[in-house]
């Protein structure tokens, strides 16, 4: 397994910035177990369109969040198409709140993503995940799609149970009305969101004001929490380690030093992935993209090339 020391000089001088000519918006039919929904999805593509620079899909976590946190990542849309999209019964997509708990499962998403690369009709593309969404863009790669070019995993765990250690460790050093907040869950959705706030404040985006684009996603989140509460049992034993040998694309795992332990979350990726490069922000939790965004932006745009 090759592992890749990262010239950060050399990404810095890397990024060029262009103007976005266009931004679109729509809906992707999406058929699935005989229905039809909507994905909804948002793309920026710039004014000037290198030859070499594939589109890059951007892939949201949660589960149960919207798009909108990640939209940082616009900023990659100097030199490339940039495509966004709202998983399905989450932000603007179909909601699917009496879908019964058999519907629920990582197929479910798997299928949608490949439903928007069909949409788009790439040749190549690169995927960009963020937690939950780095756990997706994995499932996808082990099964070596032909179109898919490199794999940026952005603070995403290679398996819940080492996740749940690292929000243990983490929820310890925060007081215990905090921590028994975020255990009463959806059950006392106000309690449970101060709870959370507070939690993601000290490990989640430390940058203040909190970027509008997360309260979005937060409140996108709150207002139909089912995709969270629906795909909770469902991930809770979840893990890819023992596929991610089959992951045979140019792969970037990048992660935040503030979460003291978040490089074992990230672990399984470094030792497995045979072509992998890790980053780790200095100055960052789990949302580098807001809290090292220069930088950030750097070092995926120097990777993708």
């Amino acid at each position: 397994m090759a592992r890749h020391l990262v010239n950060l000089s050399l990404y810095l001088l890397s990024f060029i910035t262009l103007a976005i000519a266009e931004v679109k918006t729509g809906y992707i039919p999406f058929e699935y177990q005989g229905s039809t929904y909507q994905t909804w999805y948002i793309a920026y593509t710039p004014e000037v369109h290198p030859p070499w620079h594939r589109p890059l899909v951007a892939l949201h976590g949660g589960p149960g969040l919207s798009y909108n946190y990640m939209v940082s990542i616009q900023d990659l849309a100097s030199n490339r198409t940039v495509i966004f999209y709202d998983q399905i019964g989450n932000g603007k997509s179909t909601h699917l709140d009496t879908k019964p708990n058999s519907f629920w499962t990582v197929d479910l998403f798997l299928k949608e993503l490949e439903s928007v690369i069909d949409f788009f009709g790439f040749d190549s593309f690169d995927l960009l995940g963020h937690s939950w969404g780095g756990m997706l863009g994995a499932e996808h790669a082990v099964l070596r799609p032909q179109k898919l070019n490199k794999l940026v995993l952005s603070d995403s765990p290679a398996a819940m149970s080492l996740w749940v250690q690292l929000e243990s460790q983490l929820l310890s050093t925060l007081p215990q009305d905090v921590q028994d907040g975020l255990m009463v869950g959806f059950s006392d959705p106000v309690r449970y969101r101060a709870a959370l706030t507070t939690f993601f404040l000290s490990y989640g985006c430390t940058v203040q004001p909190w970027p509008a684009p997360l309260n979005t996603s937060f409140d996108a989140l709150f207002a139909n929490p089912t995709v969270s509460i629906k795909m909770g049992p469902i991930l809770s034993n979840w893990t890819i380690v023992d596929r991610l040998k089959n992951i045979n694309v140019p792969t970037l795992v990048l992660s935040g030093s503030r979460n003291v332990t978040e490089n074992t979350i990230i672990k399984p990726y470094l030792d497995w992935i045979r072509e992998v490069t890790h980053v780790e922000f200095q100055n960052s939790s789990h949302t580098p993209m807001w809290e090292e965004r220069s930088l950030y932006m750097s070092v995926v745009s120097a990777f993708l090339g």
